[in-house]
């Protein structure tokens, strides 16, 4: 596998072409290549993505190790535990019977709900990388569908209908904990957490508790409220 991917940034209300990345997988090995072009380094407000490995320099950037090939400043980029695990699923129910790539993961992923000022693209074609589903985000009228979405792929019993609320709506945040994106009452992108059929005690209650004691502490942190879905906490944030 020999691929690449145009990299961008959104900054001061335009979308800059920064750099490609190769990626480059043979066998077990996997390794990436990443290189700024010459319009963002001769852009006087340009900076370095990654100021201590992804220097702004004309040098190519080679980077590999045994967890994973791509540069830390774009990995973060891709989803964590909840989010791989249902990209994963969706693959797997539309037929992929290969592994996936942290390429896939990465781009694998709705470009409007992604977290950052990062963008990608694949070489050559003008769309922002999105694999599943449609563009669409929920409002937050729709948590009962997308809660019982979740638990269900918690309980290894999610369908098709399942995966597809919580990849082409919802999107695969990151993070370990079960999460959908949602458009909240004031028509604002917010995040739905749900509660694990495992916990011990409600994550939920303690995500808003740890907001409120952040306001009365003079933090600028998130606001966020508690929304039960029947007998279940929803912490939308």
């Amino acid at each position: 596998m020999n691929e690449v991917i145009e990299v961008h940034v959104e900054f001061c209300g335009e979308t800059h072409l920064v750099g490609h990345l190769r990626y480059l997988s043979k066998a077990h090995r996997k390794s990436s290549l990443f290189e700024y072009t010459d319009s963002w380094l001769s852009n006087h407000k340009a900076f370095a993505l990654d100021p201590a490995n992804l220097q702004l320099t004309t040098r190519q950037h080679y980077w590999t190790s045994e967890k994973t090939a791509l540069p830390g400043a774009i990995r973060d980029c891709a989803r964590d535990r909840w989010g791989r695990t249902l990209i994963r699923r969706a693959f797997k129910k539309i037929g992929h019977t290969r592994s996936l790539s942290q390429l896939d993961y990465l781009l694998a992923i709705n470009d409007h709900t992604r977290v950052g000022a990062l963008r990608f693209t694949r070489d050559g074609e003008s769309d922002f990388c999105r694999n599943i589903g449609q563009r669409a985000v929920l409002p937050s009228a729709s948590l009962p569908a997308l809660l019982n979405a979740a638990m269900a792929v918690q309980t290894n019993t999610e369908s098709t209908e399942d995966l597809r609320l919580l990849l082409d709506e919802g999107s695969p945040l990151g993070g370990a904990r079960p999460k959908s994106a949602v458009i909240n009452s004031k028509g604002s992108l917010a995040i739905a957490k749900f509660p694990n059929p495992n916990d011990d005690y409600s994550i939920p209650h303690g995500e808003i508790l740890a907001l409120m004691l952040a306001d009365k502490a003079g933090i600028n942190a998130a606001k966020g409220n508690l929304q039960m879905v029947g007998s279940l906490p929803v912490a939308l944030i």
